[in-house]
């Protein structure tokens, strides 16, 4: 028995455990304490179908006893690390995705001009980055797009944010204008 001290209920059995809850509207698991019964719950509406997962702070996802990820008040999801400021937050550590990528995005449609990959709709002035690529330290940007479509490649060009006439090529000025 995996039981405690602490444990008030247990259900157990050789093959299978499992607890049913019915009802034709809501269904309802509650977590609190005398301090706050509100704490938590995990609820689930017939109406509409949906199973919410309701807590007072942040949702907190472990392995092993190793928070992996947490979504917080915001609505910011933190894969890697415990805090977020941004919506998404993925953090690999030193080593810990050595020789493999942080993210993958798989669009395995087969159909000619129906596969698409990823979409930013970010910015409308230089001032605004719509896409920031960094070194693993951040001290070296490597590509970026500003709001207004103006592109730095290695931070030491710049290209044009319009077309050029027929016949045109790129070429440097000698400080980093293309």
């Amino acid at each position: 028995s995996a039981s405690n001290g602490n444990t008030s209920l247990t259900l157990e059995h050789a093959t299978d455990t499992g607890i049913q809850f019915f009802s034709a509207t809501q269904t309802q698991l509650r977590f609190g304490d005398a301090g706050d019964t509100g704490a938590g719950a995990i609820i689930y509406t017939h109406a509409d179908n949906i199973l919410r997962l309701s807590a007072a702070s942040a949702h907190r996802f472990t392995i092993g006893g190793t928070e992996v990820a947490r979504i917080n008040s915001s609505g910011g999801l933190a894969i890697g690390t415990t805090s977020t400021t941004n919506k998404l937050d993925v953090l690999a550590t030193d080593g810990e995705a050595a020789n493999t990528y942080v993210a993958r995005f798989r669009n395995q449609e087969a159909t000619d001009g129906q596969s698409f990959g990823i979409n930013i709709n970010a910015g409308s002035t230089a001032s605004d980055i719509a896409l920031n690529i960094s070194d693993h330290d951040n001290s070296n940007n490597l590509f970026k797009v500003q709001g207004d479509g103006t592109t730095t490649i290695s931070g030491a060009y710049t290209l044009p944010t319009s077309d050029g006439s027929s016949g045109q090529a790129l070429i440097t000025d000698g400080s980093g204008t293309l």
